[in-house]
Order: C-alpha cells, then structure tokens, then sequence
C-alpha cells in the first residue's frame, strides 16, 4: 500500500497480458495471488473483464467474475464489458454478464446502449438475448437515435422485425 493507494489497483499490473491473449492458467494464478481484477490499464481504461470479453475468453471472463470484476467498470470511452460483448457479438460472455447483473441500459459515452451497440452492429442473436432483459427501448444516443434508428441505418430486415415485436418504438 502507498499513500492508501493499493499498488495492485494500479496498472500496469501482469494480468493484462494473460487476460488480453487468453491464458486461463496465469490469470487464475494471478488472482489467486492477490492481483485485482479490477485494475484499469492505462492507455484505454480497459480492465482485464473488458480484454477478455473483447478477446472471447469466456472461461477468463468467469474467472474474473468469480474474483470480484465489476460489471460496471467502463473504459475511457464508457464502454463495459457487457458493451463490448454486444460488439463483438459475444453471446455466452453476455449471457454470464447478464447473470452477474450487468446493467443492459448502460450507456457510453456517445449515449449508446449494449442493444444500441448490438443492433448497430448487425448481431441478432445478441439483440434477442438483450430484449429477454427488457432493456428501456426509451434511451437515446446523443444524436437522437434509438434501436430501430440503429436497425434501419445498418439495413437488417431481421433486426428490425425483432425490435418491432418486442415493441421497440421507430
């Protein structure tokens, strides 16, 4: 400890190597040793969940759940590990998120939802498993747009639909 600051909470620590290049062992070790799983690197504000979930390491991700990794820490542009899942499209990440009560109406830093991102991003199983959570369909980005906004913008028939039948107004 330094002036009340646990150095472990400080990066750069030896667990973003393992967390961004999925290696389950040293990052289990690590935590095991006492390393936090909540330190932010430096460059992005991202945490060892975020690279993990970016990486789709899902055994690390539940890992880090498992030693106490926030669901609502946000890198420098606002983004959670749930965020990131709804990117890449990561469904089971985003299933075990969800399970550890990550917030589905979280929003970055450009006012975009896990739903927004997903819908944006054409990844349709992940926008059927984020309508189950019943996200608020009400929030908007800082331009104005919506989920459907994001559907339409991105020319997904199929994403569109499904939004229309849980309700999503657009």
């Amino acid at each position: 400890q330094f002036g009340g600051i646990k150095l472990q909470d400080v990066g750069p620590s030896p667990i973003f190597g393992p967390a961004r290049i999925g290696d389950w062992q040293t990052v289990d070790y690590l935590l095991k040793s006492g390393v936090s799983p909540n330190v932010k690197d430096s460059k992005e504000g991202q945490t060892p969940l975020v690279l993990a979930t970016i990486g789709g390491y899902l055994d690390i991700v539940e890992t880090l759940l498992k030693f106490g990794a926030r669901t609502d820490a946000t890198d420098n542009f606002g983004r959670t590990a749930l965020s990131w899942a709804a990117i890449k499209g990561e469904y089971a990440i985003a299933k075990v998120l969800l399970a550890a009560k990550a917030d589905p109406n979280h929003q970055n830093k450009e006012g975009l939802t896990p739903l927004m991102q997903a819908a944006k991003n054409s990844k349709l199983e992940m926008v059927q498993l984020l309508l189950e959570r019943k996200p608020d369909f009400t929030i908007r980005d800082y331009t104005g747009r919506g989920p459907m906004d994001w559907a339409r913008t991105q020319r997904n028939p199929r994403i569109e639909s499904i939004l229309r039948q849980a309700g999503v107004p657009g």
